[in-house]
Protein backbone atom coordinates (compact mmCIF):
# COMPACT_ATOMS: atom_id res chain seq x y z
CA UNK A 1 0.00 0.00 0.00
CA UNK A 2 2.73 2.25 0.65
CA UNK A 3 3.55 1.82 -2.86
CA UNK A 4 0.62 4.57 -3.63
CA UNK A 5 1.77 8.28 -4.90
CA UNK A 6 0.77 11.88 -3.42
CA UNK A 7 1.91 14.51 -5.04
CA UNK A 8 4.87 17.11 -3.87
CA UNK A 9 4.72 20.85 -3.87
CA UNK A 10 8.54 22.74 -3.33
CA UNK A 11 6.96 25.07 -1.55
CA UNK A 12 4.23 27.02 -0.54
CA UNK A 13 3.68 29.24 -3.37
CA UNK A 14 4.00 25.89 -6.11
CA UNK A 15 0.74 25.15 -6.20
CA UNK A 16 0.88 23.04 -9.89
CA UNK A 17 3.28 20.98 -11.79
CA UNK A 18 4.50 19.27 -8.49
CA UNK A 19 6.00 15.78 -8.16
CA UNK A 20 4.49 12.34 -7.67
CA UNK A 21 5.86 10.35 -4.88
CA UNK A 22 5.01 7.92 -2.70
CA UNK A 23 4.36 6.92 0.40
CA UNK A 24 6.63 5.17 1.39
CA UNK A 25 9.50 7.75 -0.46
CA UNK A 26 7.38 10.58 1.78
CA UNK A 27 7.71 8.74 5.25
CA UNK A 28 11.92 7.93 4.40
CA UNK A 29 12.29 11.56 3.21
CA UNK A 30 10.89 12.83 6.91
CA UNK A 31 13.15 9.87 8.77
CA UNK A 32 16.19 11.20 6.49
CA UNK A 33 17.97 14.03 7.95
CA UNK A 34 16.89 15.66 4.42
CA UNK A 35 15.29 19.05 5.78
CA UNK A 36 16.92 18.22 9.38
CA UNK A 37 17.97 22.05 9.56
CA UNK A 38 15.39 23.36 8.30
CA UNK A 39 13.03 22.12 10.90
CA UNK A 40 15.17 23.10 13.44
CA UNK A 41 15.65 26.43 12.26
CA UNK A 42 11.95 27.01 12.49
CA UNK A 43 11.25 25.35 15.83
CA UNK A 44 14.37 27.99 17.46
CA UNK A 45 12.93 30.57 16.14
CA UNK A 46 10.92 32.95 18.53
CA UNK A 47 9.53 35.32 15.96
CA UNK A 48 6.06 34.22 14.87
CA UNK A 49 5.81 35.66 11.30
CA UNK A 50 9.84 34.72 10.40
CA UNK A 51 8.77 30.88 11.86
CA UNK A 52 5.92 31.13 9.58
CA UNK A 53 8.03 32.19 6.40
CA UNK A 54 10.80 29.50 7.08
CA UNK A 55 7.74 27.06 7.51
CA UNK A 56 5.96 27.99 4.00
CA UNK A 57 9.60 27.38 2.35
CA UNK A 58 9.45 23.88 3.00
CA UNK A 59 7.70 21.23 0.56
CA UNK A 60 4.16 20.03 0.81
CA UNK A 61 2.40 16.96 0.17
CA UNK A 62 -0.91 16.00 -0.80
CA UNK A 63 -1.88 13.01 1.30
CA UNK A 64 -5.66 12.44 -0.09
CA UNK A 65 -4.15 12.49 -4.06
CA UNK A 66 -2.64 13.24 -6.97
CA UNK A 67 -2.70 16.59 -8.33
CA UNK A 68 -1.87 18.31 -11.24
CA UNK A 69 -2.72 21.44 -8.83
CA UNK A 70 -3.13 22.52 -5.63
CA UNK A 71 -7.42 22.63 -5.41
CA UNK A 72 -10.22 19.85 -5.83
CA UNK A 73 -10.78 20.13 -9.49
CA UNK A 74 -6.70 18.82 -10.06
CA UNK A 75 -7.19 15.40 -8.41
CA UNK A 76 -5.95 12.80 -10.88
CA UNK A 77 -5.99 9.94 -8.31
CA UNK A 78 -7.66 9.39 -4.77
CA UNK A 79 -4.89 7.82 -2.62
CA UNK A 80 -6.99 5.75 -0.13
CA UNK A 81 -4.43 7.75 2.43
CA UNK A 82 -5.27 10.75 4.39
CA UNK A 83 -3.75 12.66 7.79
CA UNK A 84 -4.61 14.58 11.26
CA UNK A 85 -3.45 16.81 12.95
CA UNK A 86 -3.02 16.85 16.86
CA UNK A 87 -2.54 20.54 17.55
CA UNK A 88 -1.01 21.01 20.82
CA UNK A 89 -0.78 24.21 23.64
CA UNK A 90 2.45 25.32 24.95
CA UNK A 91 1.32 23.26 28.47
CA UNK A 92 0.94 20.15 26.39
CA UNK A 93 4.13 20.10 24.86
CA UNK A 94 5.12 17.99 27.63
CA UNK A 95 2.68 14.79 26.47
CA UNK A 96 4.11 14.94 22.91
CA UNK A 97 5.52 11.05 23.34
CA UNK A 98 2.26 9.55 23.97
CA UNK A 99 0.81 10.07 20.45
CA UNK A 100 2.95 7.32 19.10
CA UNK A 101 2.50 4.52 21.35
CA UNK A 102 -1.34 5.26 21.37
CA UNK A 103 -1.90 5.61 17.55
CA UNK A 104 0.64 2.35 16.80
CA UNK A 105 -2.19 0.73 18.26
CA UNK A 106 -4.60 1.42 15.57
CA UNK A 107 -3.95 -1.18 12.71
CA UNK A 108 -5.55 1.53 10.26
CA UNK A 109 -2.62 4.21 11.02
CA UNK A 110 0.39 3.96 8.25
CA UNK A 111 2.47 6.60 10.12
CA UNK A 112 2.96 8.87 12.98
CA UNK A 113 5.67 12.03 12.96
CA UNK A 114 6.33 15.54 14.84
CA UNK A 115 5.42 18.50 12.66
CA UNK A 116 7.95 21.23 12.38
CA UNK A 117 5.92 23.48 15.32
CA UNK A 118 6.17 20.02 17.04
CA UNK A 119 2.71 19.22 16.83
CA UNK A 120 1.60 15.23 15.99
CA UNK A 121 0.80 13.88 12.26
CA UNK A 122 -1.37 10.59 12.07
CA UNK A 123 -1.28 9.71 8.62
CA UNK A 124 -4.32 6.80 8.00
CA UNK A 125 -4.91 4.20 5.39
CA UNK A 126 -9.02 4.41 4.26
CA UNK A 127 -11.15 2.21 1.99
CA UNK A 128 -13.31 4.76 0.62
CA UNK A 129 -13.14 4.94 -2.91
CA UNK A 130 -14.93 8.17 -4.16
CA UNK A 131 -13.45 11.31 -3.42
CA UNK A 132 -17.12 13.19 -3.73
CA UNK A 133 -17.44 11.63 -0.05
CA UNK A 134 -14.13 12.28 1.47
CA UNK A 135 -15.40 14.88 3.65
CA UNK A 136 -18.25 11.95 5.25
CA UNK A 137 -14.99 9.53 5.42
CA UNK A 138 -12.96 12.47 7.22
CA UNK A 139 -15.85 13.15 9.57
CA UNK A 140 -16.06 9.62 10.45
CA UNK A 141 -12.24 8.94 10.60
CA UNK A 142 -11.56 12.10 13.18
CA UNK A 143 -14.67 10.81 15.34
CA UNK A 144 -12.35 7.25 15.22
CA UNK A 145 -8.95 8.99 16.01
CA UNK A 146 -10.24 10.76 19.41
CA UNK A 147 -10.98 7.26 21.14
CA UNK A 148 -7.07 7.03 20.79
CA UNK A 149 -6.56 10.31 23.18
CA UNK A 150 -7.83 12.35 25.95
CA UNK A 151 -11.20 15.02 25.15
CA UNK A 152 -8.53 17.86 25.80
CA UNK A 153 -6.57 17.50 22.85
CA UNK A 154 -7.67 19.21 19.36
CA UNK A 155 -7.76 16.99 16.38
CA UNK A 156 -7.01 20.03 13.15
CA UNK A 157 -9.78 18.90 10.40
CA UNK A 158 -8.31 20.68 7.76
CA UNK A 159 -7.16 17.67 6.37
CA UNK A 160 -10.85 17.03 5.19
CA UNK A 161 -10.52 19.57 2.34
CA UNK A 162 -9.25 16.83 -0.39
CA UNK A 163 -6.81 19.39 -2.06
CA UNK A 164 -5.14 20.15 1.59
CA UNK A 165 -1.30 20.44 1.77
CA UNK A 166 0.91 19.40 4.38
CA UNK A 167 4.28 20.67 5.67
CA UNK A 168 7.16 17.67 5.70
CA UNK A 169 8.59 17.77 8.34
CA UNK A 170 12.24 15.89 9.99
CA UNK A 171 11.35 12.84 12.42
CA UNK A 172 14.03 10.29 12.48
CA UNK A 173 11.92 8.32 15.11
CA UNK A 174 8.71 8.30 12.58
CA UNK A 175 6.88 5.17 13.13
CA UNK A 176 6.00 3.45 9.96
CA UNK A 177 3.48 0.63 9.61
CA UNK A 178 4.14 -0.92 6.41
CA UNK A 179 0.92 -2.91 6.02
CA UNK A 180 -1.92 -0.49 7.24
CA UNK A 181 -5.58 -2.36 7.59
CA UNK A 182 -7.68 0.28 5.85
CA UNK A 183 -10.12 2.21 7.80
CA UNK A 184 -13.64 1.19 6.83
CA UNK A 185 -15.80 4.25 6.35
CA UNK A 186 -19.76 3.42 5.58
CA UNK A 187 -21.77 5.36 3.27
CA UNK A 188 -24.56 4.19 4.78
CA UNK A 189 -24.53 6.85 7.91
CA UNK A 190 -24.40 9.27 5.32
CA UNK A 191 -27.74 8.23 4.18
CA UNK A 192 -29.43 8.10 7.22
CA UNK A 193 -28.01 11.39 7.98
CA UNK A 194 -29.85 12.96 4.95
CA UNK A 195 -32.86 10.37 5.70
CA UNK A 196 -33.12 11.49 9.05
CA UNK A 197 -32.74 15.64 7.98
CA UNK A 198 -35.91 14.83 5.76
CA UNK A 199 -37.41 13.49 8.41
CA UNK A 200 -38.97 9.99 6.31
CA UNK A 201 -39.60 7.59 8.49
CA UNK A 202 -40.11 3.89 7.34
CA UNK A 203 -39.02 2.18 10.64
CA UNK A 204 -39.30 -1.85 10.59
CA UNK A 205 -42.11 -4.06 12.60
CA UNK A 206 -39.54 -5.58 14.88
CA UNK A 207 -36.68 -2.02 14.47
CA UNK A 208 -37.93 -1.27 18.34
CA UNK A 209 -36.98 -5.04 19.82
CA UNK A 210 -33.74 -4.90 17.64
CA UNK A 211 -32.69 -1.69 18.74
CA UNK A 212 -33.28 -2.41 22.29
CA UNK A 213 -31.19 -5.47 21.96
CA UNK A 214 -28.17 -3.88 20.51
CA UNK A 215 -28.30 -1.13 23.10
CA UNK A 216 -27.81 -4.07 25.52
CA UNK A 217 -25.24 -6.56 23.62
CA UNK A 218 -21.69 -5.22 24.08
CA UNK A 219 -18.43 -6.08 22.38
CA UNK A 220 -17.92 -7.74 26.14
CA UNK A 221 -21.19 -10.01 25.56
CA UNK A 222 -20.20 -11.32 22.18
CA UNK A 223 -16.65 -11.93 23.20
CA UNK A 224 -17.71 -14.49 25.77
CA UNK A 225 -20.51 -15.98 23.80
CA UNK A 226 -17.39 -16.35 20.88
CA UNK A 227 -15.45 -18.27 23.78
CA UNK A 228 -18.00 -20.10 25.18
CA UNK A 229 -18.40 -21.85 21.25
CA UNK A 230 -14.78 -21.98 20.04
CA UNK A 231 -11.04 -22.54 21.66
CA UNK A 232 -9.46 -19.04 20.43
CA UNK A 233 -6.36 -20.98 21.21
CA UNK A 234 -6.68 -24.48 19.09
CA UNK A 235 -5.51 -25.04 15.48
CA UNK A 236 -8.30 -24.67 13.31
CA UNK A 237 -10.84 -23.03 15.52
CA UNK A 238 -9.31 -19.22 15.70
CA UNK A 239 -11.00 -18.88 11.96
CA UNK A 240 -14.09 -20.23 12.83
CA UNK A 241 -14.26 -18.16 16.19
CA UNK A 242 -13.62 -15.02 14.28
CA UNK A 243 -16.38 -15.74 11.83
CA UNK A 244 -19.01 -16.39 14.67
CA UNK A 245 -17.73 -13.43 16.44
CA UNK A 246 -17.99 -11.26 13.06
CA UNK A 247 -21.76 -12.50 12.18
CA UNK A 248 -22.89 -11.80 16.01
CA UNK A 249 -20.77 -8.53 15.98
CA UNK A 250 -23.30 -7.48 12.38
CA UNK A 251 -26.12 -8.60 14.10
CA UNK A 252 -25.76 -6.77 17.11
CA UNK A 253 -25.04 -3.42 15.00
CA UNK A 254 -21.77 -3.30 16.33
CA UNK A 255 -19.30 -0.36 14.44
CA UNK A 256 -17.18 -2.05 12.03
CA UNK A 257 -14.07 -0.44 13.46
CA UNK A 258 -14.57 -1.02 16.87
CA UNK A 259 -15.29 -5.04 16.13
CA UNK A 260 -11.86 -4.97 13.96
CA UNK A 261 -9.73 -3.52 16.99
CA UNK A 262 -11.10 -5.84 19.14
CA UNK A 263 -10.62 -8.90 16.73
CA UNK A 264 -7.35 -8.05 16.44
CA UNK A 265 -6.63 -7.59 19.91
CA UNK A 266 -7.92 -11.33 20.79
CA UNK A 267 -7.41 -13.54 17.48
CA UNK A 268 -4.04 -11.93 16.19
CA UNK A 269 -1.23 -14.94 16.76
CA UNK A 270 1.75 -16.26 14.68
CA UNK A 271 -0.18 -18.04 11.50
CA UNK A 272 -3.16 -15.79 11.72
CA UNK A 273 -2.07 -12.36 11.22
CA UNK A 274 -4.12 -9.05 11.09
CA UNK A 275 -4.42 -9.23 7.30
CA UNK A 276 -6.38 -12.01 7.38
CA UNK A 277 -8.47 -11.22 10.34
CA UNK A 278 -9.40 -7.97 8.34
CA UNK A 279 -10.51 -9.78 5.39
CA UNK A 280 -12.52 -12.14 7.54
CA UNK A 281 -14.31 -9.33 9.26
CA UNK A 282 -14.93 -7.30 5.68
CA UNK A 283 -16.28 -9.93 3.48
CA UNK A 284 -18.81 -10.57 6.51
CA UNK A 285 -19.58 -6.86 6.63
Amino acid sequence: MLERKITAFGNQTHVENGMDISIRNTFEIIKSDHLKEKIQAIRNEKDPTIQSKLKDSLPKVTWNGTFKHRNSSGLIEYSGFTAIDIDLTPEQMGDLQFFKPAYSTDPSVCGIFFTPRLGVKVVYAHDNPDPELHKEMYAQLVEHAKRFIRNHYKIDTSCSDISRVNNLSWDPDIYINPTPIPFHFDPTLVQKKIVNVKKVVSPQPHASICNGLNSIITLEDIDRMTCSCYNMFGQGERHSGLVFFSYRCVQYGIDFNEALLWAIDKFEQPGFDREEIYKTIVSIY
